[in-house]
């Protein structure tokens, strides 16, 4: 079967292990520079989907396989080389006049969303402070569909917020509940990855200033929504970037360039150094590979330290431990 597909698609190893290894029946092939269609993995089992085309974006196999090691992945593998290269997806496309006699449909809406009962589940703690019932549908039906991430998410929010309670205002909505709230068609709280929050005495500028800081810490573009004349922010984990605003009920939603904070707005931090932002710190070591993973205790001691460093080594930034403006801006690239 290997051998079919090498003959057929071009199939080809290109990293194993974190090294480059390319192994294919067809080694001329993997020499020239040619549109590509590659699959790899990276070592928290997140995918990375990797499409070129012909002409000037082209890749030999080892520049592909170098560009695949650059992107964070451990394994990689080639599917094909050419003008049948083509890609098609939420954010971005890539055609070709080749009919397409097949092609990989990969579902990147729904990996870590399960469905739970509100009578058998709902007093039950899926994370810290929330329980599986504060996201459940009212009325309407038991089941609660949610996403573990989406509620990651929301405890790093919460974090960044200094601990304050939040309240879930709309969790997962079926389809009759999110018409008779006149919800998107194609609205994420369908697909239990949204939830529309407050959080006590936090404005919803700080609460989208802190979304930002929680999604981008876990490398999820998502959708961040500020209803400022309703008090409340939407969050949501849907695969690509996605910012509005309503200013008052029953005005116009409009796109927005977002809530982040540039890297020379953030706080320089150094050992003896705690709070949401030494959280927020810890939290994107771990996402950039520290070893040993750090405990997000948001103090800044021996261990963090070392992890800054370490990072700062790898980058070929001052090795000095403390994180400035050039260190936050590789950290949050």
């Amino acid at each position: 079967m290997l051998e079919r597909l090498q003959a057929d698609f071009l199939y080809c190893t290109l990293v194993m292990n974190g090294q480059i290894r390319i192994d294919t029946t067809e080694p001329n092939v993997m020499r020239d520079r040619r549109g590509r269609t590659v699959i790899g993995t990276k070592p928290d089992g997140s995918l990375v989907l990797y499409v070129c085309r012909d002409g000037d974006d082209a890749l030999t196999g080892p520049e592909l396989a170098q560009k695949m090691i650059d992107l964070g992945c451990t394994d990689a593998l080639n599917f094909d080389g050419g003008g049948s290269s083509a890609y098609l997806g939420y954010d971005a496309w890539l055609d070709t006049s080749r009919k397409m006699d097949s092609f990989i449909g990969i579902d990147l809406t729904l990996p870590d969303v399960k469905t739970y009962s509100n009578i058998k589940d709902g007093i039950r703690h899926i994370a810290e402070h929330f329980t599986i019932r504060e996201f459940a549908c009212p009325k309407t039906t038991d089941n609660i569909l949610l996403s573990s991430i989406l509620v990651k998410v929301l405890e790093d929010i919460r974090t960044l917020c200094g601990d304050k309670a939040m309240n879930i205002n709309s969790g997962y909505r079926d389809l009759e509940h999110n018409t008779n709230v006149g919800g998107s068609p194609t609205s994420y709280h369908m697909k239990g990855m949204a939830a529309d929050i407050r959080i006590s005495g936090v404005d919803t500028l700080t609460v989208c200033r802190a979304a930002e800081k929680a999604l981008a810490a876990r490398g999820i573009p998502g959708g961040i929504g500020r209803y400022v004349g309703q008090n409340f922010v939407h969050i949501d984990v849907r695969p690509v970037r996605h910012r509005f605003q309503q200013d008052k009920a029953g005005q116009a939603v409009y796109a927005v360039t977002g809530w982040a904070e540039t890297a020379t707005q953030r706080l320089t931090l150094r050992r003896g150094s705690s709070g949401a932002d030494v959280g927020m710190l810890q939290a994107l070591l771990n996402q950039r590979g520290a070893s040993p993973t750090l405990t997000a205790d948001k103090c800044f001691g021996p261990a963090t330290e070392r992890a800054v460093k370490d990072f700062q080594r790898a980058r070929a930034l001052e090795v000095d431990g403390v994180v400035g403006a050039r260190t936050w801006e590789k950290l949050e690239g």
